[in-house]
């Protein structure tokens, strides 16, 4: 069994958001076997402390995905008819738009 949690971090802070991040460290304190948890999110102080019984996190480097991403658009404008055909300053400001201002994710 897999629980994926996305973006534990836009959890607004507060009760609600504590109580989930205890319920998922008792969860995994557990050591259920087949059950693996995979939470994602910024490093944000009150999530790490609050997985202690976590192993170490797998961190992302946020410079690799914004590469990633920014291969993965200029890709898809290529491949598609109408973006294709753009000038370049517009498909550059879309790139910049879609992958600059969106901080990697």
């Amino acid at each position: 069994m897999f629980i994926l949690i996305d973006a534990l971090d836009e959890l607004p802070l507060g009760t609600s958001r504590n109580q989930i991040i205890a319920f998922l460290d008792e969860l995994a304190s557990r050591h259920i076997s087949h059950l693996h948890i995979l939470a994602t999110g910024r490093p944000e102080s009150d999530i790490s402390l609050g997985l202690k019984s976590w192993d170490p996190p797998l961190l992302i480097d946020k410079s690799k995905v914004i590469e990633d991403m920014r291969l993965f658009v200029t890709s898809e404008m290529e491949n598609d008819v109408e973006l294709a055909s753009k000038p370049v300053s517009t498909k550059e400001k879309i790139i910049h738009r879609l992958v600059d201002e969106g901080d990697g994710m």
